[in-house]
Parts: C-alpha cells; sequence; structure tokens
C-alpha cells in the first residue's frame, strides 16, 4: 500500500512539472490543455520554446523528477514506522552512495550533449532544479506525517488495548 501511496505522490509530482513547462511556455492549448488558464509569467521565469523543445524539456523534467522523487523516497522508507532522523541521516552509506550516483547519472544524461541526444533530452535551466530538488523533500515530508499518524493511532491502540476502563470511560 505504502508503494501504491508514494508512487501516486511521485507520479503527481512529475506530471506538475512535465506541464509546468508548457504552461511557462504558454503552450497549453498545443497539448489540449487551453481551457486552463494560463497565469501571468514574469518574463524572466517565461520558457520560449518551440512546441518540439517543450516536449524534450518536459521529458527531461519528468525523468529528473522521478530521480529526485526517488531520493526522498529512498530516505523516507528506511523504516517503516521509525522517524529516518532517528536512525541516522548518514547511517546507510550505501543509500547515500546510491542516491549521490542516481543524481550525478541525471546530470550526466542531461548535460553530456552525446547522452542527452541518446535519451532525447535537453538542458535544464538551472533555477528549475530548485523545484525538482523539492520533490525529495515534499516525498519524505508527506511520509513523514504519514508516519506520525500510524505511530499515534498505534500508541493509541495499545493503550486500549492494555487499559480497558478507557474504553468503558469514552462510551
Amino acid at each position: 500500500m505504502r508503494a501504491i501511496w508514494l508512487g501516486s505522490i511521485e507520479a503527481a509530482l512529475c506530471f506538475a512539472g512535465f506541464f509546468a513547462i508548457f504552461v511557462l511556455s504558454g503552450l497549453t492549448s498545443k497539448i489540449g490543455l487551453g481551457f486552463l488558464p494560463v497565469p501571468a509569467i514574469p518574463d524572466e521565469l517565461r520558457l520560449h520554446l518551440t512546441l518540439a523543445e517543450a516536449i524534450l524539456l518536459g521529458s527531461t523534467v519528468y525523468h529528473a523528477g522521478v530521480v529526485t522523487a526517488q531520493a526522498g523516497n529512498a530516505l523516507a522508507c528506511r523504516s517503516e514506522h521509525v522517524r529516518s532522523s532517528f536512525l541516522g541521516w548518514l547511517s546507510n552509506r550505501y543509500l547515500i552512495g546510491g542516491i549521490l550516483i542516481e543524481l550525478f547519472g541525471i546530470i550526466c544524461i542531461i548535460y553530456i550533449p552525446i547522452l542527452a541526444k541518446i535519451f532525447k533530452h535537453m538542458a535544464i535551466p538551472l533555477w528549475m532544479w530548485i523545484g525538482l530538488g523539492s520533490y525529495a523533500l515534499i516525498i519524505y515530508s508527506i511520509e513523514w506525517v504519514r508516519k506520525s499518524i500510524v505511530r499515534k493511532i498505534n500508541t493509541r491502540r495499545k493503550e486500549l488495548e492494555t487499559h480497558p476502563n478507557i474504553q468503558e470511560a469514552e462510551q
């Protein structure tokens, strides 16, 4: 269930990044989303792209989003109920190494021209990495909240099981 939960959030984030490229390019009508109101976009954030370039950048942002969201997912899923901060952020050096290799890989795929051509990617403007980096934080935070709720429910359940008088008093 947790894989479906986190996978759905990851997919939503990645699709949001993909569609943001078309919004920032003013090309929503070209992909059948002309009914969406296009917000006023400051000129420094507006992307002046052709439809083909927007498709390339959108798919690149989607792919980079998957990688950054998976980094957050990996950190969030180190335990079923315990917070990762309790486990120690750097306690699993293989996980940290894997995340760094994953990030290095996506950067190479995007910014090394021959790899970008093979994967049909294009360079992502540096300011967009702030949003992509937030994917890991969003995934981790949402999972942290879920774990907190589960811990509270489990604590309450144990209290009710060990103290039957509490059940009678609540009724």
